[in-house]
This record gives structure tokens, C-alpha cells and sequence, in this order.
């Protein structure tokens, strides 16, 4: 079996995966059909895309490293996040007319994008040829066309198919790999050429809004960012992650704390509510944080080993958006500067 075969042949077991584990996550039947595997420039495939589309960049490592992307319809990303919170259908139609994808729907479209990084990184490990991991980025709404900067121009492995929720056909579903992290060549090219798009060299360029955040970057100096954890020492031990990178008012809390005192007269930015195991004593105590910092403030619910029960108690619960740990700096800051006040970048 040649490369690209044998390729296609994992492809085709990612997809039917996919499908699997995205149907559990909705408790509706999702599926993509028709599927496409092969070689295709990114302007190939934005070729038959019509309107805004929503990206999920998904960090590769391992056997190689660099950046593989997911495309959907902004209004499928809309109805897939609307019903993994149960959106009401009233809802759900004014807001696919007006392509409204933020908030909550964004949030939860950002957790089913989490279960396709999770089905990826699940095959490449077990096939090991080769062995990668994807992890999801931030999410990105755009209009593609051939001067946009979201995906970088060149070749990609990719795979197209169209997905259908229930058996009512929504739109396409596109995957793109830089063909390197695949070992697989692109013909005709230049050794320069396989060196993009998505490639590990450190001088390659990065896609706009995502690449891991590395530098250091300033809170609100008014501000305090809290991070609530089973134990101080345990908060203490979170925040220490990435306290060098971040220039900010930080209160370390335990779950049992008196979080109206902590806080009092102080403007609060954001939580993070590390947890060393995901559990409902943890999640439950979402709600009794934001009795105390208010509904707005936004919290990031970290911890490991999620599940779509928790993912969904979290939402739920009112978390902003999930961390699975451990987590690097990076990523930690990357959540900061995503969702928290910041005074420069």
C-alpha cells in the first residue's frame, strides 16, 4: 500500500470515529458523508465554500510539529454548539440569521472541535506512522478568499466531506494537514516548497491568531485574577505555571474560601478553577464562585481527563471555556489573553 493509501485508509477511520464520537457528544446522529481524501491547495478547497466559515486551528506535535485546520459553516458551527447547550429553536434560527457565533454557542462548537482533536491524536497514536497529537487552538470566523491570511496558501493532505445532523444535511466539513507532518511529499515540489505551509522550522510563518502565546503580557493593573483550586497550595502550584508570564493581582483560593471577603471592593477579571481531578464537587463550585464575582466575569474550568457529562455540567454550570491540563504556559496565557481584560498585548 503506498503512502497516500495508506493514508486515506486512516482518514476514512478518523472520519467514521468522528461521527461516533460527536453523535455521543450531541446525543443526536452526526455524520459526514461523502468524504474526499487527497491532495488540494487551500484554494482548492475554499473553491466551492460560500459565505463566512468558522476555522479551528489544531496544534500538531510529536513526530512532527505544526498547525492542521478544521472548516465549517458558521451557521453549522452555530446549530452544532446551539444543540450540545440545547439551544431553543426560536433561538437557534435568529441566531443562524444573523450569524451570531459567540458566547456560549462559540464555546461549545470550541468543545466538539476538542473531540475531533481527540479522535486525531486517538489514531495517530494507535497506528504510530506517525505519531502525532492535535490539540485545539483558538476559533476563528472568516471569509475565505484567495488574500486571506487565516490558512497560509500552499498544499495540504486534505479531506472534504459534507455533514448531516439527524439526517438533515448541513454543510461541508474541511480538513486540511500540512502533507510534511504526514511524511507525505508534495509532487513536483521544492525542497522549499515542503517546507510550508504549517511547517516546524521556528521561521516559518505563524497563522494569524494562533500561535501559542509566549510572551508576557500585562493584566489590568485595577484587576484580580483568581485562580480556585481544592487547596491553596494546590491554587499556589497552578498559578506558578505561568505567574513569571503574566504581570497581574492574583489571589490563590481554595474551595471552602470566603470568596465575597477574598474579593471584596476589588474588580475581578477572570478565574481559573484548576481542578486535580473533574469531579461535581469541583464543577458545582462554578456556581459558588460566580455568586461572588457575577455571571460576566468570565471562568475557565481546568482539569483532566473531560468527558462529554462534564463538559456539559461545566457549560452548564456557567464555565466560559475548558482547559484540559496539564497545560502548558502558552496555553494557560493564550485563555488570558483570550477572554480576560488585558492592558497591552
Amino acid at each position: 500500500m503506498d503512502r497516500l493509501a495508506y493514508l486515506n485508509k486512516l482518514s476514512n477511520e478518523i472520519i467514521e470515529k468522528l461521527g461516533e464520537e460527536v453523535s455521543g457528544l450531541l446525543g443526536q446522529d452526526f455524520t459526514v458523508d461523502d468524504v474526499q481524501h487527497g491532495l488540494r491547495t487551500r484554494d482548492e478547497v475554499y473553491a466551492p465554500l460560500s459565505g463566512k466559515q468558522v476555522l479551528s486551528a489544531l496544534t500538531v506535535s510529536g513526530d512532527g510539529d505544526g498547525v492542521a485546520y478544521v472548516v465549517v459553516g458558521l451557521k453549522d458551527a452555530i446549530t452544532l454548539g446551539g444543540t450540545l447547550i440545547l439551544l431553543p429553536p426560536d433561538e437557534m434560527a435568529a441566531r443562524r440569521k444573523k450569524q451570531l457565533f459567540d458566547g456560549e454557542v462559540c464555546d461549545a462548537y470550541g468543545e466538539i472541535a476538542n473531540i475531533m482533536a481527540g479522535v486525531y491524536t486517538a489514531v495517530f497514536t494507535e497506528h504510530d506512522d506517525p505519531k502525532l497529537h492535535f490539540k485545539k487552538n483558538e476559533l476563528l470566523d472568516f471569509n475565505p478568499g484567495p488574500n486571506d491570511s487565516a490558512i497560509p496558501p500552499g498544499t495540504y493532505y486534505t479531506s472534504v466531506g459534507q455533514t448531516r445532523m439527524d439526517g438533515a444535511p448541513l454543510g461541508s466539513l474541511s480538513i486540511l494537514i500540512p502533507p510534511q507532518l504526514l511524511k507525505l511529499p508534495i509532487p513536483g515540489a521544492t525542497t522549499e516548497e515542503e517546507e510550508a505551509p504549517g511547517a516546524s522550522k521556528e521561521t516559518a510563518a505563524s497563522p494569524r491568531g494562533f500561535q501559542e502565546v509566549s510572551g508576557p503580557i500585562v493584566l489590568d493593573s485595577e484587576g484580580l485574577l483568581m485562580v480556585v483550586s481544592e487547596t491553596q497550595q494546590s491554587a499556589e502550584a497552578f498559578a506558578k505555571i505561568f505567574f513569571e508570564q503574566c504581570q497581574c493581582n492574583l489571589a490563590c483560593l481554595h474551595f471552602q474560601e470566603d470568596f465575597q471577603g477574598a474579593i471584596r471592593g476589588r474588580k475581578v477579571l477572570g478565574v481559573f478553577l484548576a481542578m486535580r481531578e473533574v469531579g461535581e464537587r469541583g464543577l458545582a463550585s462554578i456556581i459558588k464562585i460566580q455568586s461572588a464575582v457575577g455571571e460576566k466575569t468570565p471562568l475557565i474550568a481546568a482539569g483532566p481527563e473531560w468527558t462529554r457529562k462534564t463538559v456539559l455540567q461545566a457549560i452548564k454550570y456557567g464555565a466560559r471555556d475548558i482547559l484540559v491540563t496539564p497545560a502548558s504556559t502558552g496555553e494557560i496565557l493564550g485563555k488570558i489573553r483570550q477572554h480576560m481584560q488585558t492592558e497591552r498585548d
